[in-house]
């Protein structure tokens, strides 16, 4: 502390705890500096004897010369500190002990025995006795409330169980009358199930046969456009047809294909397939095949993909079906002068494509869009005749 004053001229006082004898002591200390009446016995000249015998130390005025030091045992006022917060503490845990015990008799005579009383009555509902019309005064607006409405749903309830057995007599006899209605519709539904189980082994057999006749020519046909897609041929017009029937004949196949798998989807065992593939594969694909058609209809057909969509991994042949049963009813569909329009999206929430397919015809009115998933269904006859 003392060598702290002395380095320090701004501090004008120190303190601290400190050790004198073993025992601890509160020290306060202010710097005491050289003044004029100080430099007869220890100014300079440094070494010359002052009065007193004793040599001087050569200081100047203003030179630190030492500190007044008040030291005070601090014993006894810890023992005070100690005595005072124990007496405070028991001072507090008797005031909560005192205001915990009134807490708790208030909230038990409010809430905990009105509670108690409910909970009784409860059980004896729960036992079927349900005469227990025990009006009383809970002294809590909250609680009388709740007690109210427990003695109004309890004499709601003798009612419902009073008349409770008539109206089981009586939804018993609907029962029965139900129950007859349900086995005669039970028996038209056997019948009917088998009418169209024969019907859908007959349509099974019809696709397989098709199938299998329709994929011999068709492979051939495919061989011929590679032969001459290998060779060549001089005239122009030639090799861009050939270009033409080349990938329409490979989705001929992959119909045919897709009609096995049809048979199979019956049977439970359709399997997909999927591969990586970018979407711009199957819209090239569609574009050339759909071309004859949109040029002979009159129609404009517009395919918008931006560039930066990420690959899939799908069906492709299922996802090409798809697409092209979208289109072929939209240019189907579409009058003369009319546009459809292929537009894919990439959703960057959900990480998915989004493809839509929009056209200009008459659209379906939203009676008929509850039935669009069902199988060769169109939205009126006038349609089917003149579109088949």
């Amino acid at each position: 502390m003392l060598k702290k004053l002395a380095d320090d001229r701004n501090l004008n006082e120190e303190w601290a705890v400190d050790t004198v004898n073993e025992k601890k002591v509160f020290r306060y200390m202010r710097p005491l500096y050289y003044d004029t009446s100080c430099l007869t016995c220890h100014g300079k000249p440094a070494g010359q004897m002052d009065i007193a015998g004793y040599p001087k130390e050569g200081s100047k005025i203003g030179d630190f010369a030492g500190a007044i030091s008040i030291v005070a045992p601090m014993e006894q006022m810890e023992k005070n500190y100690q005595n005072m917060l124990t007496g405070r503490l028991l001072a507090i845990f008797t005031l909560w002990l005192t205001l915990t015990s009134i807490i708790y008799l208030i909230i038990r005579k409010s809430f905990v025995k009105p509670l108690e009383h409910m909970t009784a009555l409860a059980q004896k509902i729960g036992h079927g006795d349900l005469d227990i019309r025990d009006p009383r005064a809970m002294g809590n607006f909250e609680i009388q409330t709740l007690y109210d409405s427990f003695q109004s749903m309890a004499v709601n309830l003798k009612e419902l169980h009073d008349n409770l057995e008539t109206k089981v007599t009586e939804r018993t006899s609907e029962l029965a009358s139900a129950y007859q209605v349900l086995q005669a519709h039970q028996q038209q539904l056997q019948d009917i199930n088998k009418k169209l189980a024969e019907a859908s082994e007959v349509k099974s057999e019809f696709i397989s046969t098709m199938s299998h006749e329709l994929q011999t020519p068709l492979t051939a046909m495919i061989a011929y456009a590679e032969i001459i897609l290998e060779y060549g041929t001089e005239k122009t017009e030639v090799t861009e047809y050939v270009y033409d029937i080349y990938p329409s004949a490979h989705h001929l196949l992959d119909l045919i294909t897709d009609i096995l798998d049809l048979s199979k989807v019956e049977k439970g065992k359709l399997l997909l397939h999927p591969v990586v593939f970018d979407i711009s594969e199957i819209t090239v694909v569609l574009e050339r095949i759909l071309q004859p058609l949109t040029n002979r209809a009159g129609l404009t057909l517009t395919i918008e993909i931006p560039n930066e969509l990420p690959v899939i991994q799908a069906d492709k042949n299922k996802v090409k079906q798809i697409l092209m049963n979208l289109l072929s009813n939209a240019v189907k569909f579409t009058p003369v002068g009319g546009s459809v329009y292929l537009k894919v999206c990439y959703l960057d929430d959900e990480e998915k494509l989004l493809i839509s397919v929009n056209d200009t015809g008459k659209g379906m009115s939203e009676t008929d869009l509850a039935f669009i998933f069902d199988k060769f269904f169109q939205a009126d006859s006038g349609t089917t005749k003149e579109f088949g």
